[in-house]
């Protein structure tokens, strides 16, 4: 079958043996997974299995690379440690993170931002990410400012942050995080916390310029920034905790706290828009506005969270977050369940319209009571669309991506 898949001429029969393999092979080995005699067997097919779809993923495109990486993770051998080790091995290598990235091929970056996003779920306390973050900061930072697409580069930033999610502290090895790597996170995550105004102010023409000028706070990017920094920071507290770095401590305080004004008013001013719109709201636009606001409110109620830690004296790194675009998933993924939930539990809705369609219903045989359903079923419809908070002049602005 492997044979077929890589020498086929069409993508249509290779694309057929690739969803016949991954659609028939995990059921067979849950099967035979119950069958002790065979386990010796299965895993000898497991192993050739891994060999031959390591030979394939180098040529298959986005949709052919998803189903392999499941039809991997459905194998008993990677559901242990070093098997889900392997498997991100596996994924990662992939996305050739241990050679520099060009900016102009933007075809490379979307493949590690892939890969990243089937790695992730693999990662845990036992599974670190320590490498590959490493290799993300020589590799990819250093050209993140000659990437011209907004949209791709807020995923760079988005897997980026969730890859330092699973970093550990490392004292010695290669996986050991060193005074210049984090200087080049701290160095990106200063391009997004401008100075406040006050000190930039040198001259009275200079003044004047910055009056008519619009300081504009890109909350998206830094709570990514702000959270790698965070999270990378807690393994280095002499970073900014050294009495050498007192200078550059004080400078990040400041740009924190000027930060830190602006997005408490757009904390403020979402809060006011929510309440007020979420009674007037109408129509289906004003519930999706409603659900941008309420992304850019976890947003920045991340960002003032993680500006608390860091005002201690010295910085904090105890504070626990949920990204906002995982709060997202996690609330559409329940907007999708809710009806379901709804059904079980209607017990517990009282309504009158309710009360008349359970009368009209006819009893069943046996006298059983049967709660109504379907009536207070809603789903919320998902939005895969990437979105951008920024804030001008004390002034609401959301861009769709």
């Amino acid at each position: 079958m492997f044979n077929q898949i890589n020498t086929a001429e069409l993508d249509q029969v290779r694309k057929r043996g690739i969803k016949f393999l991954c659609g028939k092979l995990p059921n067979f080995f849950s099967s035979a997974s119950s069958d002790a005699s065979f386990s010796m067997f299965n895993r000898e097919i497991e192993d050739l299995l891994i060999k031959n779809v390591k030979r394939t993923l180098s040529d298959c495109d986005a949709e052919e690379f998803i189903m392999f990486v499941r039809l991997l993770a459905s194998l008993s051998s990677m559901n242990t440690l070093q098997g889900r080790q392997e498997l991100v091995a596996i994924i990662m290598e992939q996305s050739e993170l241990g050679k520099k990235f060009n900016s102009d091929d933007l075809e490379r970056i979307m493949i590690l931002v892939s890969c990243i996003q089937q790695a992730i779920p693999l990662f845990s306390k036992n599974v670190n990410s320590n490498k590959y973050v490493l290799m993300f900061i020589d590799n990819v930072l250093g050209i993140f400012d000659q990437i011209a697409d907004e949209g791709i580069r807020f995923e760079i930033l988005k897997s980026f942050a969730d890859l330092c999610s699973f970093f550990t502290w490392s004292s010695t090895g290669t996986d050991s995080l060193s005074d210049k790597q984090i200087d080049a996170v701290y160095n990106l995550l200063l391009n997004y916390l401008p100075k406040p105004p006050v000190e930039a102010q040198v001259s009275q023409e200079t003044e004047d310029k910055n009056d008519d000028t619009e300081v504009r706070f890109n909350f998206s990017y830094v709570e990514c920034l702000m959270y790698t920094f965070h999270a990378l920071a807690k393994c280095k507290q002499d970073f900014l905790g050294s009495p050498d770095n007192k200078d550059k401590l004080k400078d990040f305080r400041l740009r924190l706290q000027y930060f830190a004004k602006g997005t408490k008013n757009y904390i403020k001013e979402l809060r006011n828009t929510l309440i007020n719109s979420s009674l007037n709201a109408k129509t289906d636009a004003d519930n999706e506005q409603n659900k941008i606001r309420r992304v850019a409110l976890k947003v920045t109620t991340n960002i003032d969270a993680l500006i608390k830690d860091l005002f201690h004296n010295p910085p904090a790194y105890k504070t626990s977050i949920t990204l906002s675009w995982k709060s997202s998933q996690s609330l559409e993924a329940q907007g999708v369940q809710q009806p379901n939930k709804q059904n079980k539990r209607s017990l517990s809705v009282s309504n009158d319209s309710a009360d008349s369609d359970c009368s009209a219903r006819k009893k069943p045989e046996r006298g059983i009571y049967q709660p109504p359903t379907g009536k207070y079923s809603t789903q919320n419809s998902s939005n895969d669309k990437r979105r951008t908070f920024s804030y001008d002049n004390q002034k609401t602005r959301s861009r769709l991506m």
